[in-house]
């Protein structure tokens, strides 16, 4: 889905998404937008990339 205006012009601080096959970690604006496939294991299609350690912690902010 092409949400970049929509990211753009909200209040969100992370998006994080799937369906892809590929790691990606940047930001639109001041939203940090993350991805971290694992790939398929029983297709031999994992991603090189998948990052065993990655742990995102949010702080600072309340939301209900």
């Amino acid at each position: 889905s092409e949400l970049d205006s929509y990211i753009a012009y909200s209040d969100i601080d992370f998006w994080f998404h799937g369906h892809t096959h590929e790691s990606c970690n940047y930001h639109i604006y001041n939203t940090h937008i993350i991805c971290n496939p694992y790939g398929y294991k029983d297709k031999n299609m994992l991603n090189k990339l998948f990052d065993w350690n990655l742990i995102v912690k949010l702080e600072g902010k309340s939301h209900v």
